[in-house]
């Protein structure tokens, strides 16, 4: 056991910038960019790939590296929340000092909070007319969050994105706090980590932005993903430079993906083709027996948080057994009691709700405290409280039928073939194409097929014919408005279908 701890070294920081629009993250990216990185071609580059590495100097003269997410709203990042992952270990929420706080940065604080991530504050454009550091601090104390100057924890770097001011102390202040998080990972392990971003190229095929969180990734092994694989002959680091092997925190691209990936999922290394198809198998035999289970295995039921609290024990038990009886009645819930006591909901209620997002405090002849329904609102706590046994009954089985996900239903509509494509318009492809089978919608969905391989998905925004905007094509020639994240070409083939919402009872 000691001698794998012994592997364990320093961990750069992975770093995901969050603000509200216009605040200054880009500008502040872009000045991180000039005075650290001293490739001339790094501009533009960082960008399209959305990570890239950085360097940093303490006081005391110890260098450090930075790895920065410059796609703070990225799909890749609500993906890796969800599956219990980080992309990032530590985050930046950008202020700026004449606007205060936003309603797009109340948006990052929720997502930092629900990452569970150390963070710290940049509080841009102090070099602007009309900024107020002080009326942000005190937003800041209204939402609670207290920065050390204020008695709490959270560190709070005063910068000008726009001149640089600042840049040096908070890249100081992001490699101080890596330090105390004592960030470690082990190189010799095979690489693994997340998915950042993925792309059909035309010349190098199918590849994918990685970000490596454990091990070591080398030329020459092969990249195994859920549901598809790589061999590693091209590895490039973030600024597209040739390198045989790449190590924690650093983003790398590799090319020939035989089935694109989905961006948030999980990479490994594998030493052996043979190695790679063995996995696979196995997964799609795991697959088929759980299409065959009609009944859910418990891991895959809907778990539901909750605390129980009465003024008598006879009340408690009235509270216990109204929630075992509807877990008769709802089968996909999984209900799982936290702490069932007697008194007033407590602050210590409170944090223990916390650490489940959505739990549910159901109270019986209690009196909960204002502060305490504050502090509920603060971590999405919800709190039913009620004097009769059936109005608790009426109220909770709403509660938690509202957590039983709506269904959805695809359609295919039919399939189209494109023709033409003709540049963008307010972020959507405008492109023209003509009908194979069936009927194209306005507002129906899509799957992109290019050479029979999925590579992506999308919506159709605005539908025309013969110039003239319609509700549906079924022949002939048509142009469209597209929303994809996937750059749409020529003899591409869109799969239409439509999606719809059913209610499950």
């Amino acid at each position: 056991m000691q001698e794998k701890k012994e592997k364990l070294i320093p961990k750069p920081p992975v770093v995901v910038v969050l603000g509200h629009i216009d605040h200054g993250k880009t500008t502040l990216l872009d000045q991180i960019k000039k005075t650290n990185l001293a490739e001339k071609e790094i501009s533009g580059i960082t960008q399209h790939l959305g990570a890239y590495e950085a360097s940093a100097k303490t006081k005391e003269g110890k260098q450090g590296k930075i790895t920065f997410l410059d796609t703070p709203g990225h799909e890749a990042f609500e993906k890796i929340r969800s599956q219990g992952a980080k992309a990032a270990d530590l985050a930046i929420l950008v202020i700026a000092a004449d606007e205060g706080i936003k309603p797009q940065t109340k948006e990052a604080l929720r997502t930092i909070e629900e990452a569970k991530i150390p963070f710290l504050i940049a509080l841009n454009k102090i070099d602007k007319p009309g900024s107020e550091p002080e009326r942000v601090k005190q937003e800041l104390a209204s939402l609670g969050i207290l920065i050390e100057e204020w008695g709490g924890k959270i560190p709070l770097v005063k910068i000008s994105a726009k001149t640089g001011e600042g840049i040096a102390e908070l890249l100081e202040m992001i490699l101080l706090m890596a330090e105390m998080e004592e960030l470690t990972a082990d190189p010799e392990k095979p690489g693994s980590g997340v998915v950042i971003e993925t792309e059909s190229n035309f010349k190098r095929g199918n590849g994918a932005l990685l970000l490596i969180q454990e091990g070591t990734l080398h030329l020459g092994k092969f990249v195994l993903f859920p549901q598809s694989y790589s061999p590693v002959k091209i590895l490039e680091d973030f600024a597209g430079h040739p390198v045989n092997k790449a190590s924690f925190s650093s983003p790398v691209r590799i090319y020939g993906i035989k089935n694109l990936p989905a961006v948030g999922s999980w990479f490994k290394e594998i030493n052996s083709k043979t190695e790679v198809l063995n996995f696979l198998e196995q997964e799609k035999t795991i697959e088929i027996k759980k299409e065959k289970k009609e009944i859910p295995k418990e891991s895959e039921k809907i778990a539901v948080y909750l605390i129980l609290k009465a003024d008598a024990g006879g009340s408690l038990e009235a509270l216990e057994n109204l929630v075992l009886g509807l877990q008769k009645n709802y089968p996909e819930l999984d209900f799982k009691i936290l702490r069932k006591s007697l008194g007033d909901i407590s602050e210590d209620d409170i944090n223990l709700s916390s650490v489940k997002e959505g739990t549910i405090i159901l109270g019986f002849k209690i009196k909960p405290e204002k502060r305490m329904e504050e502090l509920a609102l603060r971590f999405k706590t919800k709190i039913g409280v009620f004097e009769v046994v059936y109005q608790a009954l009426d109220w909770l089985k709403e509660e938690v039928k509202s957590r039983i996900p709506e269904k959805i239903i695809a359609t295919k509509l039919g399939n189209a073939r494109i023709l033409k494509t003709f540049g963008k318009k307010s972020g959507s492809q405008i492109i023209g194409g003509e009908i194979i089978e069936g009927v194209i919608q306005e507002k129906s969905k899509f799957k992109i097929l290019r050479k029979s391989n999925v590579i992506g998905e999308g919506e159709i925004t605005e539908l025309e014919q013969n110039k003239i905007k319609t509700k549906e094509v079924g022949s002939g020639q048509f142009g469209v408005l597209a929303k994809s994240k996937i750059e749409i070409a020529p003899k591409d083939i869109l799969e239409i279908f439509k999606e719809e919402k059913e209610k499950r009872l």
